[in-house]
């Protein structure tokens, strides 16, 4: 597993079950830098913490990815996963 894989999910693995969902509306409304596209939400919509990880470094790679779930997780509040 790379850096950026390992950092999100123990990211991801901290949230609470509602926190988990507004990440997933957050990653819905973010922006994503040009040359991407977002997830599709129906992709995202079961998705547990290992799923949601797969999906974000499947669809934007290890580096982008942790960029992306650190802006999702400091727009629900929770900078103090963001920034670990």
């Amino acid at each position: 597993m790379s850096g950026g894989y390992e950092r999100i999910l123990r990211a991801l693995e901290e949230l609470e079950a509602d926190e988990l969902k507004r990440l997933k509306a957050a990653l819905n409304r973010l922006p994503v830098a040009p040359g991407y596209e977002p997830i599709a939400r129906g992709r995202m919509e079961e998705a547990d913490a290992l799923d949601l990880t797969d999906l974000l470094v499947g669809h934007y790679g290890p580096g982008y990815g942790r960029r992306v779930a650190a802006d999702a997780l400091r727009s629900i509040q929770r900078r103090d996963l963001a920034e670990g």
